[in-house]
């Protein structure tokens, strides 16, 4: 007998969903290369691109921590007032506190970068001793412009990845690619909120500012925790507690009576049993 031969063929794909998976793997492969190239270029057959031009202008955040002594809060703090708003600038926060001793604010000021320097002497004006002075700054140039060339690489494959959804044909695809997409997505909003902090914070520069009057120095507190405090402060801590003991004892005197009575009674029906 002959034997038939049968040959057997691989059922191919559809060509739609042939040419999506290949559309896939190209975005891919273009995902990755902008991911592993530097910001603002990109290589391709061989040939480099020229990269777009960057804001290169310089960003700096700079940062004041100044505490003083003054005559009267009341006076500087309406000079200061004064002094701020006419440099553009803003009271973010404002902090008081008082003692026997003195009383004290802490503002945390806003200025124009421009006017920093000016807002710096200015606000050692009419003060009585400079306790504490001390700026710094940060150079965030660098970070604005890496972090706004990935930003458009990002929402450059986002474009393409929107692309390809239109060419998915089933719910898996669907959900691949937007699963793709809400992932750039985050990306692009957490860059997006960082270049808006960084832009803030080197377009207004912050100063943290304490200035305080002595109301009365003889009730200046001293730091004394030697023994001989630590032991008066125990004995009072005890006779503290023997007191709160003693006035909760009196201030349940109802139960004692109930207490009394009960025993009372306890007492007497025991002598009875005893006798009978």
């Amino acid at each position: 007998k002959e034997v038939a031969e049968v040959k057997i063929t691989q059922l191919e794909s559809p060509p739609e969903e042939k040419k999506f998976d290949q559309e896939t793997n190209k975005y891919k492969n273009e995902v990755n290369e902008e991911q592993t190239q530097s910001p603002g270029a990109k290589q391709s057959s061989g040939t480099q691109v020229p990269a777009e031009p960057q804001d290169w202008t310089r960003k700096i955040i700079k940062t004041a921590d100044i505490n003083v002594e003054v005559k009267d809060h009341q006076v500087f703090y309406s000079l200061l007032n004064q002094k701020i708003k006419n440099l553009g600038g803003y009271i973010a926060s404002e902090e008081q506190s008082q003692d026997d001793y003195r009383i004290q604010n802490r503002l945390v000021v806003k200025v124009p970068v421009a006017q920093f320097d000016n807002a710096i002497s200015g606000i050692d004006k009419d003060v009585l001793t400079v306790v504490q002075r001390r700026i710094s700054s940060q150079d965030v140039t660098a970070e604005v412009v890496d972090t706004r060339s990935r930003m458009m690489a990002k929402k450059k494959v986002r474009q393409r990845y929107t692309e390809l959804l239109g060419m998915a044909k089933t719910m898996e695809d669907v959900f691949t690619v937007e699963k793709e997409i809400n992932s750039i997505q985050e990306d692009i909003e957490a860059a997006d909120g960082r270049l808006s902090y960084l832009g803030h914070a080197s377009a207004y520069s912050t100063i943290n500012f304490t200035y305080f009057q002595i109301l009365n120095a003889a009730a200046k507190k001293t730091d004394d925790t030697g023994f001989g405090t630590q032991l008066k402060n125990a004995l009072s801590a005890g006779m503290g507690w023997i007191s709160w003991l003693f006035l909760s004892a009196i201030a349940v005197w109802p139960l004692w009576l109930f207490a009394l009575a009960g025993y009372w009674l306890f007492r007497r029906k025991s002598k009875r049993m005893k006798v009978s």
